[in-house]
């Protein structure tokens, strides 16, 4: 299933996060959880950026951006808190082997 979503300059790869609905902090790659979609792997469209991911049933999904020194946020829960600070997240590296300037926020 084609998928869109916003770019982020400067990023290397997205990270999608996934979890059944009910299940918030605990996405893994079992449940659908897939770490470094790469340039190669997604078309630059008006939009943003398309790839293909089959979002399992009854999930939610979350799409971070990377690049060579980091991660951008995951989002904030409605008590203000960063959603990758609670429950057990897997940990998507990206290395690229490039120096890097600024993290993306």
């Amino acid at each position: 299933m084609l998928k869109t979503i916003q770019a982020v300059p400067g990023a290397k790869a997205y990270h999608v996060y996934a979890d059944p609905i009910g299940s918030w902090y605990s996405p893994t790659v079992a449940e659908g959880s897939v770490c470094s979609f790469t340039s190669g792997e997604w078309t630059v469209v008006p939009e943003g950026i398309r790839f293909t991911y089959s979002i399992p049933a009854d999930s939610w999904i979350v799409v971070t951006a990377s690049y060579c020194c980091g991660e951008g946020s995951a989002g904030k829960n409605s008590s203000d808190v960063e959603r990758k600070l609670l429950g057990t997240w897997p940990v998507c590296v990206l290395d690229t082997g490039a120096s890097c300037g600024s993290p993306i926020p």
